[in-house]
């Protein structure tokens, strides 16, 4: 055959061309099938790093070792994956949603390093590698990207993942990205029961966060079971109320004063009563049109609590709300156990800053009717009230006197 035929060349082209095929280091099926095949011996014989040196080529050995079933091996299989570089990465991926948390945690691990999640397809793996790896901060920068990724986090059966996606929420709700917060917020008040205490507080810190005024009615709920929740839902209520725009809260004032009531005096009964007493402040600062008689003997209640590490806002509210809550503390001062007949004397002192006249006369009638005799009693309870009439008779005197 003439090589300068036409017919001649055309047939050497055609062998050029197959050789190429064929021979191509890097791209050629038939050598390329060779190395997968000698990848899986090296694999089996638990020479990984000699594997590695094989490149995509020892992916599917590597991959099938990787999620098979033994450990050690698992994580061998892990490692010389990243080694290989960006055809290793997609595995690690998948690697993420793994049974076993160790292999997530090092998955993630390996793929946060030198930022090597980035070459991630999916931004879900991304988004689930940061959440891995409680950068929950990172995770927001992704925006409504991440929304589906974080939803489905909710259910991880790891909780700090779930911990993590929660923060990442409440960090793009806070940038005003709209991403159907309703619909989440319905989400997470169903979660908000099926969790551990510790992931419950996470649910209703992120609702609050999200919904604002819209989780209320759900949080105010909460407020019955006199438990963790309803602990955490009376904080989360105080800081709706204060950071939150004018509304109408008349609506939860009974729900309030029920709540007021309830416990015992463990720290965190005291620590939900104190958040509902600021929350109640807050309301009477901004609505001192609204009829609080529903809220006033659990105010005064309260006034009884005793813990160094909470506040107790229950003498500020009364004191706003001013005059009607005179016979309450009259009440309290009579019948009050523990603190609260102190306390209501020593609230009726600074009620008498602003009514003198008013509180004055009703400390007097109350001294020099039937109580009074029970006053002259001497034990340290009467000791303590008396004191604290004393002073607030005086605080009224002097009231009188400067306005004078």
């Amino acid at each position: 055959m003439h090589s300068g035929s036409p017919e001649g060349i055309a047939k050497k082209g055609v062998f050029r061309r197959a050789w190429n095929h064929l021979t191509d280091f890097s791209e050629s099926p038939a050598l390329n099938a060779m190395r997968r095949m000698k990848a899986e011996r090296l694999v089996k014989e638990g020479r990984y790093d000699k594997a590695v040196g094989l490149g995509k080529n020892a992916v599917p050995a590597l991959e099938k070792v990787l999620f098979g079933k033994d450990p050690e091996k698992r994580f061998l299989a892990l490692d010389a994956l990243l080694k290989i570089g960006n055809p290793g990465i997609p595995a690690l991926g998948k690697a993420l949603h793994d049974d076993v948390i160790a292999i997530r945690a090092r998955a993630a691990t390996s793929l946060y390093d030198n930022s090597n999640y980035l070459r991630l397809e999916s931004v879900g793996d991304r988004v689930l590698c940061l959440l891995l790896k409680e950068e929950p901060e990172a995770a927001a920068e992704y925006g409504a990207e991440a929304i589906p990724a974080l939803v489905d986090a909710l259910d991880d059966k790891l909780g700090s993942v779930t911990s993590q996606a929660l923060k990442a929420m409440v960090l793009i709700s806070q940038k005003g990205v709209e991403c159907g917060w309703e619909g989440i917020g319905e989400k997470l008040k169903e979660k908000v029961m099926k969790k551990g205490v510790v992931l419950q507080a996470d649910f209703i810190v992120a609702l609050a966060k999200i919904r604002g005024l819209a989780a209320a009615p759900f949080l105010v709920g909460l407020l019955e079971r006199n438990d963790n929740l309803a602990q955490d839902a009376a904080h989360q209520l105080m800081d709706i109320v204060r950071k939150g725009p004018e509304e109408d809260w008349r609506w939860a004032m009974g729900a309030f004063a029920r709540a007021m009531m309830c416990g015992g005096d463990d720290a965190l009964s005291i620590y939900m009563r104190s958040n509902i007493s600021g929350a109640v402040f807050e309301i009477v600062k901004r609505h001192k049109d609204y009829d609080f008689t529903e809220v006033v003997p659990a105010l005064v209640r309260v006034l009884g609590d005793n813990h160094p590490n909470f506040g107790n806002w229950a003498g500020d509210a009364l004191e706003e709300i001013g005059l009607p809550v005179v016979p309450a503390l009259l009440e309290g001062v009579k019948h009050g156990e523990g603190l609260i007949g102190m306390r209501s004397a020593y609230a009726l002192g600074r009620l008498g800053k602003r009514h003198p006249q008013e509180v004055g006369n009703a400390i007097i009638r109350l001294i020099n009717g039937e109580f009074g005799d029970r006053l002259a009693e001497i034990n340290e309870r009467n000791d303590e009230i008396a004191t604290g009439l004393n002073e607030a008779l005086l605080e009224c005197g002097k009231a009188l006197e400067n306005g004078a």
